[in-house]
Order: structure tokens, then sequence, then C-alpha cells
């Protein structure tokens, strides 16, 4: 079952939105729009933030991102943007009051003369995640277009899924990508339409496994003797360049960030560490 949010879309033309930062952080992001609106943010200066807080794209490339979503607030909107621009006003504030008033009242009474005789008729139609039906008033002879966009989903009665995985491929089978260390690029298999045939792996070791059990691998291989640098998660206090003095896995390898590894350094100090602290 799909939910969906009435929103009379109104006519207003552009979506305005505040950023508001302090200290070269975004406290919150606001915007004069009754939509639904998510803002993800992007910051490619990655130097001293977080492994938490550093997404990564295809292509390797890190950024410090999060997502946010905005807060209706038009006075704020109205207060930043006339200080920025003394036409902002007049030129683009064009919301509709009878339409504004038609969703406050939650869509139960006629926009033209506010009779609550009305009826939706035919069925509802949709495109991606718009939807909208035809609604007529008994009173006085109205008709109008409700539109609806998509706001979640309820009651799914979900299938167990499968993925084919390699430890010595360091990662899950994606159709078009081939092997990939991520869970979320693999191709998820459902147990009615498993396979005999399994993709060719260095170590003729791919296998089935649940979803549940699958975790993202490390992309790159690290051994016994490599150096890396160690991201302390306390503040940073030991952080620097260590040795990979022993594994701590059955497997001997470190193949997921929650794997555990025994570094030492030229000073002579140790640590056990999770791989994922590693770079």
């Amino acid at each position: 079952m799909f939910n969906w949010r009435n929103t009379m879309t109104t006519r207003q033309k552009t979506i305005n939105l505040v950023i508001h930062l302090e200290g070269g952080l975004i406290h919150a992001v606001y915007t004069d729009s009754p939509l639904n609106i998510r803002v993800a943010i992007q910051d490619l200066d990655v130097e001293g933030a977080d492994l938490d807080e550093i997404a990564t794209f295809p292509d390797g490339t890190e950024f410090v991102g999060s997502i946010q979503s905005a807060i209706f607030n038009s006075m704020c909107i109205d207060e930043v943007f006339s200080a920025l621009d003394s036409s902002f006003l007049t030129e683009s504030k064009t919301a509709d009051p009878q339409q504004e008033n038609y969703i406050k009242m939650h869509a139960k009474f006629c926009p033209n003369c506010g009779s609550a005789n009305i009826e939706s008729y035919g069925a509802m139609e949709a495109d991606g995640d718009l939807a909208w039906s035809h609604v007529t008033c008994a009173n006085c002879s109205s008709t109008w277009q409700d539109n609806y966009r998509l706001e979640s989903f309820s009651d799914l009665n979900a299938t167990a899924l499968k993925l084919i995985k390699s430890d010595s491929e360091r990662g899950y089978w994606s159709n078009g990508q081939g092997w990939v260390f991520d869970v979320a690029s693999a191709t998820k298999f459902s147990i009615s339409r498993l396979s005999l045939y399994l993709p060719a792996a260095s170590a003729m070791d791919a296998e089935y496994i649940t979803l549940s059990d699958a975790k993202d691998y490390i992309p790159n291989e690290i051994n016994v003797g490599d150096q890396v640098f160690w991201n302390d998660p306390d503040q940073g206090l030991r952080s620097g360049i260590y040795t990979i003095d022993a594994v701590l896995t059955e497997s001997g390898k470190l193949l997921h960030g929650s794997d555990i590894c025994l570094l030492k350094n030229d000073a002579g100090s140790q640590a056990e560490v999770f791989a994922h602290e590693l770079s």
C-alpha cells in the first residue's frame, strides 16, 4: 500500500531555500514550499572529518555529506531574500490564498463555494511519484483536480533475498558491473529465482548468502607488513602512520570494516583497531 499526500500544488513558480550556517556548520535548511523537500549537502573538503561523516562516490572520490529535511518557514525566506534583493517580495511571492486554505482544510470543502458536498470521480491517475484525481462540487458544479505526492509505503510483505559473494574477489556480484565491494550495488536474487550458475571467482569461492548476512567489503586489500594511516576515533590523539602487525580474523584477512587488526609504530606503540579506521 502506498501513501499519497495531498499537496494541491500552488501557483508558486519558484521554490526558495535558505541554508543557515554558523561557524561553517549547517544548522538548518528553510523553504517557503509546502512540499516535502530534502537537500543533500556535499563538501569535498574532508580534512579533519570523522569517518562516519565521509561518503564515497563510485569513482572513489570522498566527500563530507548529510541529508537535511527542509523546514517550512516562509517568514525566514521573506526576511533573508528581501535583505539580499529588495524586489523579492513583489516579484517572486505568488502564492494563492485559495489553494493554501484548501490544503489547510485537508481538501474537505469546495475551494469555490466552501460546500462540503464534494466528490471525487473517475480513477486516480499516477505518474512517477505524482498522482491526481478529479473532484466536483454538487453545490456549485465546480470541478477541479486534486494533486498528490507519494510520501511513503507500508505493509511491505518482503520476500527473502540473496547475494553472490566471493572473499577472493572481495565483493558481491552485480549483473551490470561484475564484482563490487558494497552491498547496495550488488544484484539481489529472489530465493525462488536462484540459478545453479555462479560467476567465476579467482578462488572458486563464489556462493549465495542471505542479504541480512552481507556487509560491505573494504575496497583495498591490506596485509600484514603494510603501512597504513590510522585515524584514531578518540579525537585523533594517536593518529599516524602504523604497520599492520597482525590480522585478528579467522581468515587472516581484512575483508570488512568491522574486522580487527593489530598495529604498531616505530615508537613501539600498539593498538587494536577496526579496518574502517584505516586509510
